[in-house]
């Protein structure tokens, strides 16, 4: 009986957006729904023909995420039934990480099922130690690792990054797990 909103995200494809815009039109009584808006999104760069826009799509697509839940992901539902099959692996990530619901519907059924959350435990200290270079990160790419690591802190610390043109960015992981861990700390800049 509470409002809801609804959100369309859609891939950088025309057909995704006619896909959108279609699922829009079949939803059009959503007020009756009780849904106090309904909205397309368009994800820029995210298709699968292209490595490097496929990242930034990844990217952007969790980026719109984020911004759509604020800091309420109690109130959020995924539904990962369409779009393309890469993206599965990441929106899972996103919603067991943030302990949000997630729906799939398998494609030859009506059958809908809820994907729980597991109660995993993620070490946030290796952002929390590397604090003022994920920092950067978010704001640039740069050239190397932070200097005196360990090998696992290495390994840590590269399996959230992306390293392309002789630079190091996140990956959509590493966005994911470091805009989590922003939400969870006060950082001041002077």
């Amino acid at each position: 009986d509470e409002e809801f909103e609804i959100y369309f995200l859609y891939s950088d494809t025309a057909l995704s957006r006619l896909a959108a815009e279609i699922l829009k039109e079949k939803i059009c009584l959503y007020e009756e729904l009780g849904a106090s808006k309904l909205e397309i999104k368009k994800i820029d760069n995210l298709q699968v023909w292209n490595r490097d826009d496929f990242r930034n799509g990844m990217c952007n697509l969790i980026n719109t995420i984020y911004n759509i839940a604020g800091e309420y992901w109690n109130d959020v539902i995924i539904n990962i039934t369409g779009g393309y099959k890469a993206t599965i692996p990441y929106l899972t990530i996103l919603g067991q990480v943030n302990r949000c619901p997630i729906y799939y519907i398998f494609e030859d059924t009506d059958a809908l099922i809820k994907i729980p959350y597991i109660p995993i435990d993620i070490n946030w200290n290796i952002l929390e130690k590397h604090t003022k270079f994920f920092r950067e990160l978010e704001r640039n790419r740069i050239k190397e690792l932070p200097k005196g690591l360990t090998d696992e802190e290495r390994n840590d610390i590269s399996s959230l990054l992306e390293w392309a043109d002789d630079l190091y960015s996140l990956n959509p992981l590493g966005m994911i797990l470091w805009e989590k861990f922003k939400e969870t700390v006060e950082m001041f800049y002077i």
